[in-house]
């Protein structure tokens, strides 16, 4: 009698365990230091962002990012439509929200003058290859009718705080807070995305892959994103020092001046809207208001 009670309990069990779900996979996100995401690190600090929910990954370029993305080890990335443009691979990859417009915070720094580079016959550009680095640059040698070679040198923005002196005319296309720390290393600016917004227009949002939707956890994320956002205009410097470890160092009056050379999106209007469709990026409806 014990051995039948206990061969239909084994069966209760088998039932029940064999009907329920395997456990949810929480959405994988790459992410960078970019001074527009420093709310998701901040949310993240604080506890607000469900582990079980969303898994952070963090880069130290947007290349990284793209990279984790093509290869499947993330089904979100935090980039620039320009990521999502440049690559096929990741045409499926839907907009899921804004975060904020580039409004100077995107930067072309050098070890020589504007006019040393107008005169040059050859420059090495150091940045991200294949996104919105390229892009800048070549809004960077149109604006200035820079005709010399360029030698594109591929690497991370880490790798580039690394650059020593040059003996040769050379620019680093670069993003806050990146570009405040390659400063102090005696690089000046020459360029930014403020003075090329005719020529390009970088917004920076979460992209999904289209099979990877979780509206629930994406729309916990955004808000998380916002409220992290309220919490840097209440206290800049509580912000600044519960994010500080994501900024490679970036001083709090650099942080402070960054952050005013980025326009902060929470919605999608119809001219950006119209602006998106026209280079092709596909949006979650639920976005646009």
């Amino acid at each position: 009698m014990a051995l039948y009670k206990w061969i239909v309990s084994a069966i209760v069990l088998l039932t029940f365990t064999s009907c329920s779900p395997p456990p949810k996979e929480p959405l994988s996100i790459a992410v960078n230091s970019w001074i527009g995401y420093t709310p998701i690190a901040y949310a993240q600090e604080k506890g607000w962002i469900e582990e079980k929910e969303i898994e952070l990954k963090w880069t130290n370029s947007l290349s990284e990012s793209k990279l984790l993305c093509k290869t499947d080890l993330v089904q979100g990335i935090f980039c620039t439509q320009y990521e999502i443009r440049s690559d096929p691979d990741m045409a499926e990859c839907l907009l899921a929200f804004v975060t904020d417009i580039s409004y100077g915070a995107d930067k072309i720094v050098s070890n020589v003058s504007l006019e040393t580079l107008k005169k040059a016959p050859k420059i090495k550009a150091y940045l991200e290859i294949s996104g919105v680095n390229e892009d800048l640059l070549e809004a960077f040698l149109k604006k200035y009718k820079i005709k010399a070679e360029i030698t594109k040198i591929n690497g991370t923005q880490k790798e580039f705080l690394k650059i020593d002196r040059l003996p040769y005319p050379a620019i680093i296309v670069t993003y806050e807070p990146y570009a405040s720390l390659l400063k102090k290393r005696g690089f000046h600016q020459i360029s930014s995305s403020k003075e090329l917004i005719e020529y390009l227009y970088i917004i920076d949002a979460l992209f999904i892959e289209s099979n990877s939707i979780d509206t629930k956890a994406i729309k916990k994320l955004q808000s998380a994103f916002w409220r992290a956002y309220d919490r840097f205009k209440q206290n800049p410097r509580e912000f600044y020092e519960t994010v500080k470890p994501y900024l490679q160092g970036q001083s709090f009056e650099d942080f402070i001046r960054s952050s005013k050379e980025i326009l902060w999106v929470n919605r999608i209007d119809e001219k950006m809207l119209k602006y998106l469709h026209s280079q092709k990026i596909k949006i979650l409806k639920n976005d646009v208001k």
